[in-house]
């Protein structure tokens, strides 16, 4: 993550309080919950760059109630049955070492024993990666509804299939509660607790013209702690993300560098674009 994103994440925890009692009471809340049996085959795929790396995850039950395993990546020549030297598991945290790759996987179980969401960790290397198995109940297709908003599997890609995204639409005029309305793109990534806390933890991006929800797949580590006790939610603010974007293209085309190099902001580009957006937003409220 670079700084910018670094500053930006900074401004949006407006609850950055709340987020140190959630390191605290994080081991609790995984003790109350049942560990769910990891024995089998799990599947991955790890990007690396543009390159995608389908990894499969075999575990099986050892006889002292612990679990050993192997990893095989399909895509690389000869990388089967790779050796797992330690698996620690216990309640919902997971982690993996393999000494010969240097590498590690640190994640979360969610409450159906269906999905692990954490990091593939190898040399300077921290990577998103979830692994999954079949899920024969169906949950997580199913779409749930949150007050008034129907929230449905959002299908991202390096994002827990636990995630639901929706639409809440409010009045462009405020004041007036009249006139157009304006859908609000949502993302809610449930808790992993069986008794969640009743008030959510809300993220509102802070950069400029910046969504919310992208930054959901971004988790880092402190996501999932405050998973352990309370749902969050994901707002793209008005104008920002899905939710009625107001973005102006001043580079032209993206593959075209020459558009990087001369001046963009000029007095006539503005113009148009404010005309553009005019069409599709009241920019003077």
């Amino acid at each position: 993550m670079n700084l910018t994103r670094r500053a930006c994440f900074a401004s949006l925890l407006v609850m950055a309080i709340l987020f140190s009692s959630y390191a605290c009471h994080a081991l609790s809340k995984f003790q109350t919950q049942a560990s769910a049996d990891l024995s089998g085959d799990w599947q991955g795929v790890l990007s690396v760059g543009s390159q995608q790396l389908h990894l499969i995850l075999k575990l099986k039950k050892a006889a002292d109630g612990g679990y050993t395993g192997t990893m095989d990546s399909p895509d690389q020549p000869g990388a089967n049955d790779l050796k797992i030297d330690t698996i620690a598991y216990k309640d919902s945290g997971l982690r993996l070492e393999m000494l010969d790759l240097n590498a590690a996987y640190e994640g979360t179980v969610n409450r159906d024993g269906t999905e692990m969401n954490g990091h593939w960790k190898q040399g300077p290397l921290d990577l998103p990666l979830i692994f999954r198995r079949e899920d024969k109940s169906g949950k997580a297709n199913q779409a749930m509804m949150r007050g008034r908003v129907k929230l449905e599997p959002c299908n991202l890609p390096n994002l827990t299939q636990e995630a639901r995204c929706g639409k809440y639409e409010v009045f462009e005029d405020r004041a007036g509660k009249s006139g157009r309305k304006i859908a609000l793109n949502i993302l809610v990534m449930p808790s992993t607790s069986e008794k969640p806390a009743s008030d959510p933890v809300f993220f509102l991006a802070g950069g400029p013209g910046q969504g919310a929800a992208t930054l959901a797949a971004d988790n880092g580590d402190f996501l999932p702690l405050i998973r352990a006790e309370r749902d969050i939610v994901f707002i793209d603010q008005r104008g920002t993300g899905s939710s009625n974007p107001l973005n102006c293209n001043f580079l032209g085309d993206r593959n075209d560098m020459r558009g990087y190099f001369i001046r963009q902001y000029t007095d006539e580009a503005v113009k148009a674009c404010r005309a553009e957006l005019e069409k599709g937003a009241n920019l003077s409220l």
